[in-house]
Formats: C-alpha cells, structure tokens, sequence
C-alpha cells in the first residue's frame, strides 16, 4: 500500500495542473467517472518535490475540477494559493471559475480568489 503526503502546501500547488484530455482513457478519482478527450482535468502528479522539479513524476490522479469542488475552498484557506494560479488555469473560461464559484454556496470564495 503506498500512501501520499505534501509536507509543505505551497509545494503541494506546483504538483497540480489543468490540462485538456489527449485521450479518453482517464477517469476522475473522485467522481469514477470517465474524463472524455478534449474535457479540462486537473491532474495531481504525484512524487518527491525532486522529482516534480524534474518533471520525472511517479503516478498521476486526475479530477473533474467540477467533482472535487468542496477542495478548492480548503486549498485556497491552506496554501494562499488562488486557482487561477495553477499551471493550465488559462485553458479555464469566465463561465467555469463562476461555475467553481457557485459551486461552494455556503462560502464562496471572493471574485478576486479564482
């Protein structure tokens, strides 16, 4: 059984990612759900900060950013760091950060976080 951990939440940021599916191999862990070609993923790659330095990642997880929606609440209060910040964030349209907005309607994040 192998076990993940980020010791440091600002490095936790630089192993996240959106990306355009190439394939319609992938399946969000979250959801199950299958992740079609062309659909935006967020993908988490999982190794040592070395390693992601290198970019010689060990494993990666892809999500639906739609299906782990609760998580973007928590990752912004953990690590300062806002979504649109993240590698890839610019393949994001208006319409998808106001649909991750409206998504944590007990608390929403401020505009000026996504």
């Amino acid at each position: 059984q192998q076990v993940t951990a980020w010791q440091k939440a600002a490095h936790f940021s630089k192993a996240l990612r959106f990306e355009t599916a190439p394939d319609n191999r992938s399946k969000c862990k979250a959801s199950k759900e299958k992740i079609t070609k062309g659909e935006i993923r967020l993908c988490a790659r999982v190794g040592t900060f070395a390693q992601l330095e290198a970019n010689d990642e060990i494993n990666k997880m892809f999500y639906n950013p739609m299906a782990i929606r609760p998580f973007w609440k928590a990752f912004h209060e953990a690590t300062g760091v806002h979504p649109s910040s993240i590698e890839g964030a610019e393949l994001l349209d208006e319409a998808y950060h106001k649909a991750l907005l409206d998504a944590n309607e007990d608390e929403r994040y401020e505009e000026a976080d996504c």
